[in-house]
Parts: structure tokens; C-alpha cells; sequence
């Protein structure tokens, strides 16, 4: 069986995706990644789970993903 980013990601609370967001923005700005951070932990669970290598820069898509679905939730229904 596989553990997908989306199914870890999906998992983080509301507190934890704004921490993860934050890691993500100052990486942006920095060039260096919080080094015990979330996104680095949703990296290594995914790659110790699966018992493979995944590129960590690609984890931010699911990050703003799941936060965008999360906002999208909350908006009023066009109906």
C-alpha cells in the first residue's frame, strides 16, 4: 500500500498548514527551509512510508492544495 502526499497533508490540522505555509513563504524569501519543520516532516513521512526519493521541493503543491481546498470549503455557494 501507498501513502500519498495529499492523504498525509490532508491529515495536518488548520494550525499545522498555516505553520507549513509560513516555513514555505520564508523559503521563498530565504532560500533555506525550517530544518525541523512541518514541511520537512509531511517530506519524511512520505519518503520513509514509501521507501523511496521524492524531490522536497515538490511538497509545497500539495501544501497550497490542501489549503486552497480547505478555503474553498468555506466560501458561499453560488446558488
Amino acid at each position: 500500500m501507498i501513502k500519498t502526499l495529499e492523504s498525509i497533508v490532508s491529515q495536518l490540522t488548520n494550525d499545522e498548514l498555516r505553520k507549513a505555509f509560513d516555513e514555505l513563504i520564508e523559503f521563498k524569501n530565504t532560500g533555506v527551509l525550517v530544518r525541523d519543520g512541518i514541511v520537512r516532516a509531511v517530506h519524511a513521512d512520505f519518503e520513509e512510508f514509501n521507501d523511496t526519493s521524492f524531490p522536497i521541493g515538490s511538497v509545497d503543491k500539495f501544501i497550497f492544495f490542501e489549503i486552497s481546498k480547505r478555503a474553498y470549503s468555506l466560501l458561499p455557494s453560488d446558488h
